[in-house]
């Protein structure tokens, strides 16, 4: 028995951006704490200290520490950081510090007058109200693309780039905009650049694949796929929280749209590997076994999956198929 199965393009467009429109909500978020003292060792408090990342963009954080010289900042993206402890006449000390998801990063300082400068004055003012500038034109075409705004999104985005011209996010979002509004050629220049801008990027090599796809250039967008999944699975990636079993399975989506079933169905075995509850991976590999004729095979994926995903949006067909296939 062989059965034709539908084309994925429209499904896989979907599913993907639904992943990138995630990467505008919360992320997993590190924490930096520690202890500052004075010559004699006596704790300090009321000094403030700052958390500058040293990627684009450039955020800043601020924490003051208490009458036991102590500080605390949560939710910080991961990140290398310069920390910075400092008070008028007591100096300032700094250190570079990699701030990791769900870990706690310990930084201790010991202030000494004279031993490094401290002025009366606001330093940063100036790129903090740069910064400050940057994240509200960012977060207003973040909530501009939440309403389904994309025009209006995009022009947020731009405001965001005049302020920062190496923002990559900040591509990479007019990217997915772009996407929305189906203007591929637009949407392909944007996602490279932020590729330019930081090659490692597995984001916006995902949005490539899926404006390659949704354009049926499928030899492209597996391309960009692989290097999306290299990226989400070295470590790289796995700072930014890079998932390297749905990578994987966008990988499978595009080689099965391109008629390349064997090698989709590898994938999506790979896929099991990284997520063994990984629901859809589980239907593919049923439809893959289903033309095979491999019915025994198909079965068991087809429950599989309506285990994993009882109101999935293939169940009811899954339901059918399976009338048909099981004795």
């Amino acid at each position: 028995m062989r059965t034709r199965t539908p084309a994925l393009a429209g499904v896989a467009f979907t599913a993907v951006l639904t992943l990138l429109a995630a990467t505008t909500s919360a992320q997993p978020t590190g924490l930096v704490r520690g202890t500052i003292v004075d010559e004699s060792e006596a704790p300090l408090a009321d000094v403030r200290v700052t958390m500058e990342m040293q990627e684009d963009p450039p955020l800043r954080f601020f924490a003051v520490s208490d009458d036991k010289g102590q500080y605390m900042q949560i939710g910080l993206p991961p990140g290398p950081y310069k920390v910075s402890a400092e008070r008028t006449g007591l100096g300032r000390q700094t250190f570079d510090v990699r701030v990791r998801l769900g870990q706690t990063s310990e930084v201790n300082f010991r202030l000494v007058p004279g031993e490094t400068s401290a002025g009366t004055g606001d330093p940063m003012a100036e790129d903090v109200a740069r910064t400050q500038a940057l994240t509200m034109a960012f977060d207003a075409g973040v909530e501009a693309a939440r309403a389904g705004r994309h025009t209006d999104a995009i022009a947020k985005f731009g405001e965001a780039l005049d302020i920062l011209p190496t923002c990559h996010q900040c591509y990479f979002n007019i990217g997915v905009e772009h996407s929305m509004l189906q203007a591929y050629d637009e949407a392909e220049a944007a996602f490279q650049k932020a590729i330019d801008i930081q090659p490692d990027y597995a984001e916006a090599y995902t949005g490539l694949a899926t404006i390659y796809n949704s354009q049926r250039r499928f030899d492209e967008a597996q391309a960009a796929s692989a290097e999306a999944a290299r990226y989400s699975t070295g470590a790289a990636g796995l700072l930014s929280g890079g998932n390297p079993a749905q990578a994987t399975f966008r990988e499978a989506i595009i080689l099965w749209n391109a008629s390349k079933i064997p090698e989709a169905k590898a994938k999506l075995e790979e896929v099991l590997t990284f997520d063994a509850t990984h629901a859809e991976s589980h239907y593919w590999l049923g439809m893959a076994n289903l033309n095979e004729g491999d019915l025994s095979t198909a079965a068991s994926m087809f429950e599989r999956y309506v285990e994993l995903a009882p109101d999935g949006q293939y169940v009811e067909q899954v339901r059918g198929i399976l009338a048909q296939v099981k004795p």
